[in-house]
């Protein structure tokens, strides 16, 4: 479905997930989506929108930022900025863009989760420390056996943390059913 500011949402029901700095979208990485378009409406945007066009998604309610790489900064300036706007951020491997802006973060106050593989490149986990340092309502978490591209890698595991996180919060982090996730 097309809305009207012109960004393709998913499913008809469930929060508005909005995908910043998508990048490549192949294999793997479209199936971590197409599972999270099941309980979620997707809007991807490739590059940086403004707080209007954000707005205009979901007009009246608010939306579940998706950032990867780099688009984490602007994802987490928006929140900053408008924090009636956005519900909560989900930066996946923060790029360096996202370690160097974390000194004017302090504004952000929407939960906020940082994804990082355990095979990633270390500035990326860099990042991610930073990130979690700077913000008191924020997690970090490494994905077993993945490594940059998270999504691609590990698409079960990511799309199970990511839709957990936008629908329990920070209370994703206490396991509300037995068992091992995607071991």
């Amino acid at each position: 479905m097309v809305h009207s500011s012109g960004v393709e949402t998913g499913s008809s029901g469930g929060p508005v997930l909005v995908v910043l700095g998508s990048g490549r979208q192949g294999g793997s990485r479209a199936a971590a989506l197409d599972a999270l378009a099941a309980s979620h409406r997707l809007a991807p945007v490739g590059r940086a929108p403004t707080v209007e066009e954000l707005a205009a998604i979901d007009p009246g309610g608010v939306l579940h930022l998706l950032a990867v790489g780099d688009a984490g900064a602007v994802a987490l300036d928006v929140a900053r900025e408008r924090p009636d706007l956005v519900a909560s951020v989900i930066v996946e491997s923060p790029g360096s863009r996202v370690a160097e802006c974390v000194g004017r973060l302090g504004g952000v106050v929407v939960p906020t989760l940082a994804l990082c593989g355990t095979e990633a490149d270390p500035a990326v986990a860099d990042a991610g420390r930073a990130l979690r340092r700077a913000l008191p309502n924020s997690a970090l978490v490494f994905v077993w056996a993945a490594g940059d591209d998270v999504r691609g890698d590990r698409p079960e595991a990511f799309a199970d943390v990511v839709a957990d996180f936008v629908r329990r919060g920070m209370g994703f982090l206490v396991e509300d059913r037995p068992g091992v996730i995607n071991p």
